[in-house]
């Protein structure tokens, strides 16, 4: 058996070997490189925490430790595969009963989530305070769901900003004041604002009615 021979067999028994481990590490990479939230993102997200008073298990995952700093993997959010942005905040509660989230919101660190399209805080306890006006600067929100969750003062005309808004509730009781009124002006906004662009039909504007008593 010549050398030259021996020498291509071992050199295809070699490769042969080889090829499961080179596929392995391509595997991990392709894993390794799926996107994960940004750190903006995970830093507002944990600030926006920080305002609030909530039952454990309800934000149970949303921590700083350093085997979770993937936000995308946290409880009541998602993120978009491609880009890893979040753009889904569940944070619906239960009020009265657990878990819900109290205190005063302070929503100016979701504007470091500028890519949230569904936002949910419903039937929380939000203490009496107003609806934050710098909602509206999160233009990329198509559904905005506050309802029952103890907000009182007026509704900021600056929600009929959201032009890609498809679904809006704010159903109270008697804490909202002048609702029916100011749903009105928003609602006639948004629909404004969509036939002008030409988009009307993917505007469409959905809200929940107030009931007075």
């Amino acid at each position: 058996m010549s050398a030259s021979f021996l020498k291509t067999f071992y050199i295809f028994l070699l490769l042969s070997l080889l090829t499961p481990g080179i596929n392995f590490t391509f595997n991990n990479s392709s894993e390794i490189g799926e996107p994960k939230c940004t750190e903006t993102e995970r830093k507002a997200l944990l600030t926006f925490k920080q305002s609030l008073v909530y039952d454990f298990v309800m934000l149970s995952t949303w921590t700083n430790h350093l085997n979770n700093t993937d936000c995308c993997k946290w409880k009541r959010i998602q993120c978009n595969h491609q880009t890893g942005h979040v753009h889904l905040l569940d944070l619906h509660g239960n009020y009265p009963y657990t878990p819900y989230l109290r205190g005063a919101i302070n929503v100016t660190s979701l504007i470091n989530l500028p890519y949230i399209q569904h936002l949910n805080l419903s039937r929380n306890y939000f203490a009496m305070s107003y609806i934050p006006e710098f909602l509206s600067s999160i233009t990329n929100l198509r559904y905005l769901d506050l309802s029952h969750s103890y907000f009182a003062g007026w509704i900021p005309s600056t929600l009929g900003n959201l032009l890609q808004l498809h679904y809006l509730d704010l159903g109270q009781k008697k804490e909202l004041e002048n609702a029916s009124i100011e749903l009105s002006l928003i609602y006639s906004k948004v629909s404004y604002k969509a036939m002008k662009h030409g988009i009307y039909s993917k505007s469409k504007l959905s809200y929940g009615m107030y009931k007075q008593g």
